[in-house]
C-alpha cells in the first residue's frame, strides 16, 4: 500500500515537471509589447521629443538673471602714490522678447507637430509588433498542423507496408510492391522530419521576436478556426476606396508624414524671421558700493525697449530659408508617396484577400474529391483491380489537399491580419 502511495506521489511529481506551459496568443502579444526593443526605444524618442514643448515655450517667457561680484581698481601716481577703490555689486536682470517675427511662437508649434510625428511613429510600431506576432504565432499553428497530417500520413503508410508485406508472404502480393511501399513510406518519414523542422524552427523564430528563449518549449493554444471560417460568408468586405479613406484617416505612418510636414513648415517660418526686426523688453536692479555693510544705500533700477533690426547677416537668413523650403518639399513628397504606400498596401492585401476565400473553396472540395478517391484505390487494390502504384497516387494526393487546406486556412487568416495592418487597425 505504501509503495503503491509513494509510485503514485512520484508519478505525479514527474507529471506536473514534465508538463509543457502553454502560451496563448494573447499572451505572446502581452510579453512582445512589454519587451520588444523598437518599441522600448520609440517610447524614449516619445518622451524625450515631449521636453522639446517645454523648451519651446520657455522662449515666450522671460530670462531672469542674477549676479554678484567684487572688484578692486589700483591707481599709481608719482604725487599721491597707490590707491585702491573697492566696489562691491549684485543685481538681477530680466528679459522678454516682445516680437521676433513670429519664430518662437513657431516652436511651438514645430515642437507640437514633431511631438505628434513621434507619437504616430510609436503607434505604427506598435502595430507592426502586434500584426508580426500573430503571423508568427500562425505560422507556428500552421506548422502543427501539417506536422499532425504528415505524422498520419507516416503511420498509414507503415499500416499500408505492414500489410503489404503480410499479403506478399502468402504470394498475393508481388514482391515488388513491397519494394515500392518502402520506398513510399522512406519518403513519408524523410517529409516529416522536413515538416517537424519547419515546425520547430517556425516556433523558434516566434520566441526570438518576442524576446523569450528559444530553448523554452510552450504549447500554443490554436484559435477556433472553424467558427472563424464560418463567419466567412456574414463578412462585408468595404470597397478599396473606403479602406483607403478609412487608412488615410488612422493609419499613423500616414499621420505621422503629416506631422512631418506642418513642422517643416514652423522651420520656414522661423528661418523667415531673421528678416523681421526683434523687439524685447529688459529691466535690471543693482545694488553697489564700496563697502558691502553699506551696499543698499546705493541702488540703481534700469528697464527699457530694444529693437533690433537685421540689415545684413552674410546671406544666413537667405541659406535657412532655402534649407528650410528645401525640407518642406522634401517631407511633402515623403506624405505623398507614404500616401501612395498605403494605397499599394491595402490593394494587395484585398487582392490577398479575395485570393486566399477562392482557394478555401476550392481547397474543401479538393480534400473531399482527394478523400473518395484514396478510399476507392484501397478498395480495388485489396480487390487487385489496381497497381500499387494508382494506390499511392492517390495517398499521396490526399495529403497534398490535407496540406493545402491547412495552408488556405492559415492564409485567410494571416491576410485578414494584413488588410487590418494595412488599414491601420491592428489591435491588440
Amino acid at each position: 500500500m505504501k509503495k503503491s502511495l509513494i509510485f503514485t506521489i512520484l508519478f505525479c511529481i514527474v507529471n506536473i515537471q514534465t508538463q509543457t506551459k502553454k502560451i496563448t496568443l494573447d499572451e505572446a502579444l502581452e510579453i512582445a509589447l512589454s519587451k520588444n526593443t523598437q518599441i522600448f526605444s520609440a517610447r524614449n524618442n516619445f518622451r524625450g521629443t515631449k521636453s522639446g514643448l517645454i523648451f519651446a515655450y520657455g522662449g515666450l517667457l522671460p530670462t531672469l538673471t542674477s549676479s554678484t561680484g567684487n572688484s578692486e581698481t589700483q591707481n599709481h601716481t608719482l604725487i599721491a602714490g597707490d590707491n585702491t577703490t573697492k566696489n562691491f555689486s549684485t543685481s538681477i536682470s530680466s528679459r522678454v522678447v516682445l516680437f521676433d517675427g513670429f519664430a518662437n511662437t513657431s516652436d511651438i508649434n514645430k515642437a507640437n507637430a514633431n511631438i505628434a510625428s513621434a507619437e504616430f511613429g510609436l503607434k505604427r510600431i506598435v502595430q507592426s509588433v502586434i500584426f508580426e506576432t500573430k503571423r508568427r504565432y500562425l505560422q507556428v499553428l500552421r506548422n502543427a498542423s501539417l506536422l499532425k497530417v504528415s505524422q498520419e500520413n507516416l503511420k498509414r503508410s507503415q499500416q499500408q507496408l505492414q500489410r503489404i508485406t503480410e499479403i506478399n508472404k502468402v504470394g498475393a502480393a508481388p514482391k515488388a510492391d513491397v519494394y515500392r511501399q518502402q520506398v513510399a513510406t522512406a519518403n513519408d518519414e524523410l517529409a516529416l522530419i522536413r515538416v517537424e523542422n519547419n515546425y520547430k524552427n517556425s516556433k523558434a523564430d516566434l520566441l526570438y521576436y518576442i524576446s523569450l528563449s528559444p530553448d523554452e518549449d510552450f504549447d500554443y493554444v490554436s484559435p477556433n478556426i472553424d467558427d472563424e471560417l464560418k463567419s466567412i460568408s456574414n463578412k462585408k468586405i468595404k470597397s478599396y476606396n473606403e479602406l483607403v479613406n478609412r487608412a488615410i484617416e488612422i493609419r499613423p505612418d500616414y499621420l505621422a508624414s503629416i506631422a512631418n510636414k506642418e513642422s517643416a513648415e514652423s522651420d520656414k517660418t522661423i528661418a523667415r524671421a531673421g528678416f523681421y526686426p526683434t523687439v524685447s523688453a529688459n529691466g535690471s536692479y543693482t545694488l553697489s558700493d564700496k563697502k558691502f555693510s553699506t551696499i543698499n544705500d546705493n541702488t540703481t533700477f534700469n528697464w527699457g525697449l530694444t529693437f533690433s533690426v537685421p540689415i545684413f547677416s552674410g546671406f544666413a537668413t537667405n541659406y535657412a530659408i532655402e534649407i528650410a523650403d528645401v525640407k518642406f518639399q522634401n517631407t511633402e513628397e515623403e506624405s505623398n508617396q507614404t500616401k501612395r504606400q498605403v494605397q499599394v498596401d491595402i490593394r494587395k492585401a484585398l487582392l490577398d484577400f479575395e485570393s486566399t476565400l477562392k482557394e478555401l473553396e476550392v481547397t474543401e472540395k479538393n480534400i473531399l474529391s482527394a478523400q473518395e478517391d484514396l478510399r476507392i484505390a484501397d478498395e480495388r487494390y485489396k480487390l487487385g483491380a489496381n497497381t500499387l502504384l494508382d494506390l499511392l497516387v492517390a495517398s499521396t494526393n490526399f495529403v497534398r489537399a490535407q496540406s493545402d487546406k491547412i495552408n488556405a486556412q492559415y492564409n485567410y487568416l494571416t491576410v485578414k491580419e494584413q488588410l487590418n495592418f494595412a488599414v491601420g487597425e491592428s489591435i491588440y
